[in-house]
């Protein structure tokens, strides 16, 4: 049996604010709404996601998914079902009226993107005059509200100097994670002219390695200094970033895989999306279908599809992937390998590593932080202690238990309170 989707990206609308450059949905404001999903059909894949994704970080994302009247009504729903909601957004409708209606509905938390500190840089990228003003005065709503929010910048050549300092303004202003993205060119990205080169992909993820080893040290304590703050860093449609850390540490604290032994791209294995007219796909940016859930229901497309179950098959990988040692802990990108070869399972073409330097055995991660696992830890745990684990995204809750019970079994403690859990988190346990 299949594991179960622990984040689901919902692409609710093509309509967008914006036009930016590298859209994998190509969405536009005058983007065709004919065939999307009605509020009806919405609330019922809501239930379809209750039954086969219990607790999953649900992404309600477009387009720019403010732009749908009923996104207030679709976050409540997700959240009555339990499901981890955040809506993923230009910031260009996150007004103080409508960002105090979303958490009203139970919004947990904000995606914003920005993708450069230069005012002309983003709105260029974005295609619109005035973005970059009025992403940096959402982030400051924000910030008064109290929601979590994570900062988003796709990595091109126009700030590929700036990630330093978009990674210490994302610290300096309150951000939970800074998500950098690395393109796949798809949607609008295929006409993308700014992409990085292999090259220079490969030392960025090397300096993302040893900045964010100084900033969990500044985390912890420990000798070394970064930007400050509880930020995380996550390197998205990147899994070779845990080959990177792995070469540089084969014990590095940041190295994870999921609850099957496998790490590196999530796509079809952790992740799924839905587009706005209900196809489903492995992954936002990976334009193969599983199905669509007007036809058919989404635990069958999960389960059963061709594309899905393929994708599952680590042995099936072509290419240099396919005897690569790192073929478990990183796979490759597979919207990339799409993209640019036309096959799901070939190889990542942004890739820098020749297989066989480390003799050709296959690379495992035994020890290493596991995602997507149960939390099913040892110590009881105290009423209070649990309505604030719960509120957790699923696909992290299992690690987060098994951090805090470490760090309680070591002072002694046989319960987890939320006293303990507060504690816990002044003194730093490292973050998901």
């Amino acid at each position: 049996m299949a594991p179960r989707p622990s984040i689901v990206s919902w692409n609710l609308t093509r309509l967008c604010n914006e036009r930016c450059q590298h859209c994998y949905l190509s969405a536009a404001p005058d983007a065709d709404r004919s065939d999307e999903l009605s509020t009806g059909e919405c609330l019922a894949v809501l239930d379809q996601l209750q039954a086969l994704a219990p607790g999953a970080l649900i992404i309600f994302t477009g387009g720019e998914p403010l732009l749908r009247e009923d996104i207030t009504e679709l976050v409540r729903a997700a959240r009555e079902r339990d499901l981890t909601v955040v809506v993923g957004t230009n910031g260009l409708r996150l007004t103080t009226e409508r960002l105090a209606a979303l958490r009203a509905a139970g919004l947990q938390g904000v995606g914003l993107s920005l993708d450069s500190l230069q005012s002309e840089v983003h709105d260029a990228f974005r295609g619109r005059r005035g973005a970059w003003h009025a992403t940096v005065s959402t982030i400051e709503r924000l910030r008064e509200f109290g929601l979590p929010f994570v900062l988003q910048t796709t990595v091109s050549r126009a700030n590929l100097g700036e990630i330093p300092d978009l990674l210490a303004f994302a610290a300096a202003h309150g951000a939970q994670a800074h998500n950098l993205y690395f393109l796949v060119p798809t949607g609008r990205g295929q006409t993308f002219s700014s992409d990085i080169s292999p090259h220079e992909y490969e030392v960025l993820l090397d300096a993302l390695r040893d900045w964010y080893g100084r900033l969990a040290a500044a985390r912890t304590g420990e000798t070394g200094t970064g930007p400050g703050g509880r930020l995380i860093l996550g390197v998205k449609c990147a899994p070779h970033y845990q080959r990177v850390l792995w070469q540089h540490d084969r014990h590095s604290p940041h190295l994870r895989h999921f609850d099957d032994g496998a790490g590196g791209c999530p796509a079809g294995v952790h992740y799924l999306g839905i587009r706005p007219n209900g196809d489903v796909t492995p992954c936002p940016y990976l334009p193969i279908y599983g199905g669509n859930v007007r036809r058919q229901p989404l635990a069958a497309i999960w389960h059963e599809s061709r594309p899905f179950q393929r994708l599952r098959q680590r042995d099936l990988l072509d290419g240099r992937c396919k005897g690569c040692e790192f073929r478990l802990l990183c796979g490759g990108c597979r919207a990339r390998a799409y993209a640019v070869t036309g096959d799901a399972l070939g190889e990542d073409p942004w890739c820098a590593y020749e297989p066989g330097a480390y003799g050709g055995t296959l690379v495992t991660i035994d020890g290493a932080d596991v995602y997507a696992a149960q939390p099913d830890g040892a110590l009881a745990w105290a009423a209070d202690a649990q309505r604030l684990l719960d509120v957790i995204p699923a696909f992290v809750r299992g690690l987060v238990r098994r951090r805090v019970e470490r760090y309680a079994s070591e002072r002694g403690c046989t319960v987890v309170t939320s006293e303990v859990m507060r504690q816990a988190r002044r003194d730093r346990v490292p973050r998901a």
